[in-house]
């Protein structure tokens, strides 16, 4: 919950959702982490086996919107950089 506080984003149940899933699951084994994410697909089948290590990982950063049809920008929830793969997380959350 400590990301969303620190980006501001405190209004929105799925920000808080995903700042308190991802933001504790970060501090687990890269590969255990990687694991925990993978089987939450609904297909797994064409992700990788291994994610290597976390390099860095952000939560909503506004990236330009150059080829996108966004107009100011692009906000993924998560950004995670692994050492063989780069993965963006969108959430969505049903209440």
């Amino acid at each position: 919950m400590l990301e969303n506080i620190l980006n501001n984003k405190i209004n929105s149940r799925e920000d808080e959702i995903t700042s308190t899933i991802i933001g504790l699951l970060k501090y687990l084994p890269s590969e255990l982490f990687w694991d925990i994410l993978k089987n939450a697909c609904n297909d797994s089948s064409n992700l990788p086996k291994l994610s290597g290590d976390i390099d860095f990982i952000s939560f909503w950063n506004k990236w330009g919107a150059e080829k996108t049809t966004n107009k100011n920008y692009v906000e993924p929830d998560v950004f995670i950089q692994f050492s063989e793969f780069d993965l963006i997380i969108e959430t969505r959350c049903a209440l």
